[in-house]
C-alpha cells in the first residue's frame, strides 16, 4: 500500500475542518541488457535503467474544499538506479504543480506532461519506453514537459474527455517564443480507447525559463487500443511532425498484448518510419500488485536516409551530470542492432 500521510487542516474563518492527505510514491526499473552492434563495431552488456518505465520518485495531496471541490498538487523527479542520482535540469523537472479539480474538470498551473506525450504512451496495448519514449524522440517530439504551463482537463461527457495546454515562453520582450500549445481528445467506450493530440511549438526561448527549442515544430499522434477478448488487446498508432524549416517525419504502429494467465502476459510492437522499423517484443510476469519481472527483446532496422532512427533499446541513465560512462543508447544508420533486457519493476 501507497504510504500516506493524513492531516487536519484548520479553516480559520470557519473554525470547520477539510481532510488532507499527502502521498510519497515511485518506481523503479532495473535491468541488464545485451546489445548487438551498440556502435558499428562494438557489442554491449550493461546495466539499464529505464528500460520499459522511468524509475521516478514523487509527492501528491489533496484537500476536500467542499462543495465536490478539490485542491491538489505534484511533485515528480528522477531516481537514477544505476548511480542514484536525480537529473540536472531540476530535482522536480517532471512535475511541479499545483490545481483544482471538480464538476468542470481539472486545472492545474506549473510544470505539467505535454498532452502529446501523455497521450501517445496510452495507444500501445503493450508499450513502455523502448517503444513510446523510443519512437518520440526519434521522430522529435519528445518534448516530455511543459514549463509555465496551465493545463485544463474536461470532465468525461458521452466518452469523450478534452485536454487543452498552454506554456508559456516567458520572454521578457514579449516574444511568443519558446511557447508552446498542446491538446487531446480522448474517446473511451467499453473495450475501445481511441485518442488524438497534438502540439505547436515556437522556436526560440530559453531551455531553463521556458520551453525553448531552436526550431519550432508541429507535431500530432493518432491511434487506439481495443480489448478484442478479455485475454487479447490489439493497438494501432501514427504520428507526425513537421518543423519550421520544412522537416516532415511520419510513422505507423502496430502492437498486441496477451494475457496468458492472471500473473503473465506477452505482447510485441512494430514500427515503421522512413524506411527503418523497430520490432519489440515483451513478456511481463507480475510476483504482486507492485512488484514485476519483464524480458524484452528489441531490434532497430535502421534505414540508409537517417531521417529516422530507432535506438535498440531505451535507458533513462543518459543524462548529462552523470559520474559515470553512459552507455548512450542510440540508432546508426544503414544498421541492424538488436537487444535483450532481463529486469524487475517496482513500484511504491
Amino acid at each position: 500500500m501507497k504510504k500516506t500521510l493524513i492531516a487536519l487542516a484548520a479553516v480559520a474563518a470557519t473554525g470547520a475542518f477539510a481532510q488532507s492527505s499527502v502521498t510519497l510514491y515511485g518506481n523503479i526499473d532495473a535491468s541488464f541488457v545485451s546489445v548487438s552492434k551498440h556502435t558499428a563495431t562494438k557489442d554491449l552488456t550493461a546495466y539499464n535503467d529505464g528500460a520499459v518505465s522511468s524509475s521516478v520518485w514523487g509527492l501528491k495531496g489533496t484537500e476536500d474544499l467542499g462543495g465536490g471541490m478539490k485542491a491538489n498538487f505534484l511533485l515528480e523527479g528522477d531516481i537514477q538506479s544505476n548511480n542514484g542520482q536525480s537529473n540536472q535540469n531540476g530535482i522536480f523537472r517532471r512535475g511541479a504543480r499545483a490545481g483544482l479539480a471538480g464538476g468542470f474538470g481539472s486545472v492545474d498551473l506549473g510544470v505539467s506532461t505535454n498532452l502529446i506525450i501523455a497521450t501517445h504512451g496510452t495507444l500501445y496495448a503493450m508499450g513502455g519506453n523502448s517503444v513510446s519514449t523510443n519512437n518520440a524522440s526519434s521522430l522529435g517530439f519528445a518534448d516530455f514537459y511543459t514549463k509555465n504551463s496551465i493545463t485544463y482537463k474536461t470532465p468525461a461527457i458521452g466518452g469523450f474527455t478534452l485536454g487543452l495546454q498552454v506554456g508559456m515562453g516567458n520572454d521578457p520582450d514579449g516574444a511568443s517564443d519558446g511557447s508552446v500549445q498542446s491538446y487531446s481528445l480522448t474517446y473511451a467506450n467499453g473495450p475501445l480507447m481511441a485518442a488524438l493530440a497534438g502540439q505547436q511549438r515556437t522556436g526560440g526561448g530559453t531551455a531553463a525559463s521556458a520551453n525553448g527549442t531552436s526550431v519550432g515544430k508541429t507535431s500530432s499522434v493518432i491511434g487506439g487500443t481495443y480489448k478484442a477478448t478479455n485475454d487479447l488487446t490489439l493497438s494501432v498508432v501514427a504520428a507526425r511532425t513537421q518543423t519550421e524549416a520544412a522537416v516532415e517525419k511520419s510513422m505507423t504502429g502496430f502492437g498486441a498484448a496477451y494475457a496468458l494467465n492472471k500473473q503473465t502476459s506477452v505482447g510485441g510492437n512494430m514500427l515503421s518510419s522512413h524506411g527503418s522499423a523497430l520490432t519489440n517484443l515483451q513478456v511481463r510476469h507480475a510476483l504482486s500488485s507492485r512488484t514485476s519481472l519483464y524480458g524484452q527483446y528489441q531490434v532497430a532496422r535502421n534505414g540508409t536516409d537517417g531521417t529516422v532512427n530507432y535506438a535498440p533499446v531505451a535507458s533513462n541513465t543518459g543524462n548529462a551530470g552523470n559520474t559515470i560512462v553512459d552507455p548512450a543508447y542510440t540508432g546508426i544508420t544503414n544498421t541492424t542492432q538488436s537487444s535483450m533486457s532481463v529486469g524487475i519493476i517496482h513500484s511504491f
